[in-house]
């Protein structure tokens, strides 16, 4: 190390060293606040309580761990804002060193100290939970979500030091407008790793903030047009265009979202069609409002509320009984009011639902409590290494009772289990009527049933094989114990019946593991499922009526509402001029956070959105009689008017001399 850097680091020091002490306060204090949530948890409900609720309930326990936000604030502020003022940015850029080499040290030590910062905060936050026994599987994703308020820390340092070292309000602005970015993308916590598989994107976005320093500050050198400047510049403005398209989008859509018609339709029995509701979510529903719904057939004909009742005497059996209507027969069967009234099941699902982390850990109820209601097992279980095996984990101290898991590892076996395990699903909930604990899926796609009986394993080899990939088992006990559970694949969905012990095949062609969101009916009678596609909501529900054997008995297709899609389609337009880019954090069908850039769903507004914004480029060249910039141009040609709007922002402070500060 040379004498010239020993010096600049030296100084970092000075500036830095009085104040640095609030952060590991800042940490202190988030590190105990977190630890005294799960004390207080472990103190109410017992080390069995604290994990439940941490596996049910994913909470934010570690939200005090978000300070690592304005500690990153803190630690520009320190190093910026002793440079700023006066006129010691002035003298700053005239010393020896080179003004990139000072901003480089700068940069250097500050990144140093808050990888060192958010290294203490996971490693204090781990040391927590394995106080409290948890095992690595709660432990990494916790430290996942973590991870996300990390890289957010790096881009509010980022975005303040651009702050401290702008020199007029604009660019100050810019760098607001890029830190409140990074905030609303990152700062939010929707459940446990979900940014897992996004975080290196998330890093290099975090990185993309550090040529916005360097340009914040040399650009008070005056608007240089050296070949490193311009790109600093157009790389500042790249990543400004980019957060601009994740805000403005977000809150058009809050001023502009219209007014929406809500949809609804059930297969009648009785008709053998189904009935379709249309509700004005503006108008109220009830006594006063109830000529706001509409209930129609598929043909067009109106039903009044009474006709739709009698189409569908499950749904409405109370209302039925209070008329006195009730029908003594339905589509053939004899049926009573009672009967009909809990003689239904319903159930919803979407492709969110698999598209997700996989539970943390598992737990196996007592299937034959001793006592009329479920309760809690003593134990958590999850799987072994590579899905060998089962493996039985005690809260209390964190270890693998070996004895429980050796038990319930042979039962498989001997049941003709193949391992590994490919797939598992349960529905651990003790307020459910009866329990029938784990299905799993072996080697070869065979499906297996594991519960534990009076503590001991009981599994049952069902000999019913999946074809294609399993993506997920849902469990459901319902009380009319029509269906065990559900098997999802890439393209189908399989339910396991109760009684007969057959895996039946939905006939749902549209169906799609990634995109589907899907509502199931039964009865005594009837079957009916309704499918929609979430990528593509223009294609409105498809609705499939089947027999109580799952034989298609009648299909229809409702299409949105046509007064929705015309007020939709002029706001997309709009949309599509304003934004030729938009940025996103969702991909239908995934739970996961993803960041990605979705072009216009207009592309032909989204072009010459373009072509106008390069035309305003030219435009604004040649009334200021500057030379013509490569970034502005790309700008212009990317992001549309939105690059349009950050060249604005940057090139203000030259164009408008009055926001420049006095002194310089």
């Amino acid at each position: 190390m040379n004498a010239q850097t020993r010096s600049l680091l030296e100084k970092e020091w000075i500036k830095i060293r009085r104040g640095i002490w609030i952060i590991p306060l800042l940490l202190a204090y988030a590190v105990a606040d977190s630890h005294l949530v799960l004390n207080t948890i472990n103190r109410m409900h017992g080390p069995l309580g604290l994990w439940a609720t941490i596996l049910d309930k994913s909470p934010t326990f570690f939200s005090s761990y978000l300070l690592l936000v304005p500690c990153g604030v803190l630690l520009a502020a320190l190093q910026a804002w002793p440079e700023c003022q006066g006129k010691r940015l002035r003298l700053l850029f005239h010393t020896p060193a080179t003004p990139e080499r000072i901003l480089s040290v700068m940069l250097l030590t500050g990144t140093t100290v808050l990888i060192l910062f958010n290294l203490l905060a996971l490693a204090a936050l781990t040391v927590s939970m394995r106080a409290h026994h948890f095992p690595p599987d709660v432990i990494i994703p916790v430290l996942l979500t973590v991870a996300q308020w990390c890289v957010l820390s790096f881009a509010a340092y980022f975005s303040a030091m651009a702050f401290f070292g702008s020199t007029g309000l604009p660019m100050k602005l810019v760098a607001l407008a890029g830190g409140y970015a990074a905030y609303t993308l990152l700062a939010d916590v929707r459940g446990y790793g979900l940014y897992a598989r996004s975080l290196p994107v998330y890093t290099a976005f975090a990185l993309a903030f550090v040529p916005l320093v360097y340009f914040a500050f040399l650009r008070f050198m005056g608007d240089r047009t050296t070949t490193r400047f311009e790109l600093l510049r157009t790389a500042s403005l790249l990543l400004i265009s980019f957060c601009l398209c994740a805000l403005l989008p977000v809150n058009y859509w809050r001023v502009a979202m219209p007014e929406r018609v809500r949809q609804s339709m059930h297969y009648s029995p009785v008709l053998g069609e189904f009935v379709l509701s249309s509700t004005v979510l503006g108008k109220a529903i009830g006594p006063l409002g109830a000529g706001s719904t509409v209930n129609t057939l598929e043909n067009g004909t109106e039903l009044t509320r009474q006709e739709h009742a009698r189409a569908l005497p499950f749904l409405y059996a109370e209302d039925l009984m209070k008329w006195n209507t009730f029908p003594p027969e339905v589509a053939g069967m004899a049926i009573t009011a009672q009967q009909a009234k809990y003689g239904w099941q319903f159930l919803r699902f979407r492709a969110n639902d698999w598209n997700r982390p996989a539970p943390m850990l598992h737990m196996l109820l007592e299937s034959s409590p001793e006592g009329a209601r479920l309760q809690m097992a003593p134990d958590l279980m999850r799987l072994a290494s590579g899905g060998m095996g089962l493996e039985f984990i005690r809260p209390e101290d964190g270890q693998i009772d070996e004895k429980k898991s050796r038990l319930f590892t042979l039962a498989l076996s001997q049941a003709g289990f193949a391992f590994p395990v490919t797939a598992l699903g349960g529905n651990p909930d003790t307020r459910k009527e009866y329990d029938l604990g784990y299905f799993l899926t072996d080697s070869g796609n065979t499906l297996f049933q594991l519960q534990m009986v009076r503590g001991e394993p009981r599994c049952v080899n069902t000999k019913q094989n999946i074809p294609g990939t399993v993506r997920s088992i849902i469990v459901q006990e319902h009380r009319r114990r029509d269906w065990s559970a559900f098997v999802v694949t890439d393209a189908d969905l399989y339910a396991l019946e109760t009684h007969s012990g057959q895996l039946r095949r939905f006939p749902l062609e549209r169906f799609n593991a990634n995109t589907s969101r899907l509502t199931l009916w039964s009865d005594m009678v009837s079957k009916s499922a309704i499918l929609a596609n979430m990528a593509l909501p223009e294609d409105g529900e498809h609705g499939i009526g089947m027999t109580p054997d799952y034989e298609l008995a009648h299909t229809f297709t409702r299409p949105p509402n046509p007064d929705d899609l015309a007020a939709m389609e002029q706001r997309r337009m709009l949309a599509s001029f304003l934004f030729p880019l938009q940025v996103g954090q969702h991909i239908p069908g995934s739970a996961y956070v993803h960041l990605g850039v979705k072009r216009a769903d207009n592309p032909a507004l989204g072009l010459a959105s373009c072509l106008i914004s390069l035309l305003l480029v030219v435009l604004m060249r040649r009334v200021s009689r500057k030379p013509c910039r490569p970034g502005n141009w790309i700008l212009a040609a990317v992001f549309g008017p939105v690059g349009l709007l950050a060249i604005v922002m940057a090139d203000a402070h030259f164009s408008l001399p009055f926001l420049k500060r006095r002194g310089e």
